[in-house]
């Protein structure tokens, strides 16, 4: 990612001190941005791919050669301001990937002449080099075409009624406004002039291709997409800002980045243990219905035990004539009672057969690496009592 800067007279002193760190203020302490994170211990690490001997003169020499001379708000330096690319494939050729942009750069600012320092950064946040240059270009002199008077077109019209299509454009002071030419000698060659213009060096067309034609210079020389152009949103809007504000939102948006994912961490852990709570709910529930199931199975076993002991009762109360048919009702009360409960049993025998599988299957294999299969029915019928309903013998009492 590359990031373009200007600087006026003003900030010049400022930025030659943030670019070499020099003895005088090595933590900047005294020149620094608000923003700016510097780790003095590894302030050593930087270095410069190149540099004047003495900037401040080369840069105020430049100035004065330039025929127009900048006024306070011009900017007299610029600074394309390089980041290493976060591409695992370039570990260990970082110095490499710096001196392919200082290259490059160097054919976008009218070569060696304008250049006044590139220098590596280690010790910020992400390494970066600060390609500093004054933007000094030859620009061809306009002038007024006194032939070619501008006119208002029928768009202009919708714009504002004032402005009829067709009339000589004037400006609010009533002057006739003209077609800008180049300005010509007597031979007929355009006439030139030395300036300083950041925006006339690096215009819009220049820098919408800036990143692609970084992008593609990188590829020829890697062999791969190092990552010069910005694929997501958030960083392409944050490589408007200036770089000390770049550095400082890109920092905060990593951190806000990094709270997000511990968020959805936690989130997807809660989810977890919802659906670990689900299945023990669950499984309690289905508890509850078999509790239930056992409770309205007790109750219906009490009501046949009352039913034969009002039975018994009315047996010993009445006459030996009406005992035979009372037992009977009785003996019959008791062999569905047996059957109820035999029943209940196979059902038991059942669960007991399943869950041990479950178990077996579960737990043995991984513990001794051996299979086990569940008891058969005639396994648990050898140990289990017999289920065949006896035969009640009941005594008459006279």
């Amino acid at each position: 990612m590359a990031n373009l800067q200007g600087y006026t007279q003003g900030a010049v002193g400022h930025m030659l001190n943030h670019y070499s760190r020099h003895d005088g203020d090595p933590h900047q302490e005294h020149y620094r941005y608000g923003n700016q994170k510097i780790d003095p211990s590894r302030t050593h690490l930087n270095y410069a791919l190149y540099e004047r001997p003495n900037p401040r003169e080369f840069i105020s020499r430049k100035v004065e050669e330039a025929d127009t001379k900048p006024n306070k708000t011009t900017n007299v330096i610029s600074d394309w301001v390089v980041t290493l690319p976060k591409n695992p494939r370039l570990k260990g050729r970082e110095r490499e990937f710096f001196e392919q942009a200082y290259e490059f750069l160097g054919g976008k600012v009218g070569g060696i002449g304008n250049v006044v320092g590139a220098y590596v950064h280690m010790d910020e946040t992400s390494p970066h080099m600060h390609f500093c240059f004054v933007p000094s270009c030859e620009t061809v002199k306009m002038t007024n075409d006194k032939s070619r008077p501008l006119r208002w077109t029928k768009r202009d019209e919708m714009k504002n009624p004032e402005h009829k299509a067709g009339e000589v454009k004037r400006d609010k002071k009533g002057t006739v406004r003209y077609k800008r030419v180049a300005a010509t000698d007597d031979n007929g060659n355009p006439i030139t002039s030395k300036t300083i213009s950041q925006s006339k060096m690096f215009n819009r067309s220049e820098m919408q291709d800036f990143h692609p034609a970084l992008s593609a210079y990188m590829e020829r020389h890697f062999g791969f997409d190092v990552g010069i152009e910005l694929e997501d949103e958030g960083d392409k809007l944050l490589s408007k800002l200036a770089h000390g504000e770049y550095i400082a939102a890109k920092t905060k948006l990593e951190a806000i980045r990094s709270e997000v994912s511990k968020e959805g961490e936690e989130i997807s852990r809660l989810r977890d243990r919802r659906e670990e709570i689900k299945a023990l709910a669950d499984e309690e529930s289905s508890r509850l219905e078999s509790l239930q199931r056992s409770r309205e199975g007790a109750e219906e076993r009490v009501e046949v035990l009352e039913a034969v002991r009002s039975e018994c009762g009315a047996a010993d109360a009445a006459p030996l004539s009406r005992k035979g048919s009372l037992l009977g009702r009785v003996a019959s009360l008791c062999s569905g009672f047996i059957e109820q409960l035999g029943a209940r049993a196979s059902k038991l025998g059942a669960g007991i057969r399943e869950r041990f599988g479950q178990a077996t299957r579960r737990n043995a294999p991984e513990a001794s690496g051996r299979s086990f299969e569940p008891a058969s029915r005639r396994d648990f019928a050898q140990h289990a009592p017999s289920a065949r309903p006896t035969q009640a013998v009941i005594q008459p009492q006279f």
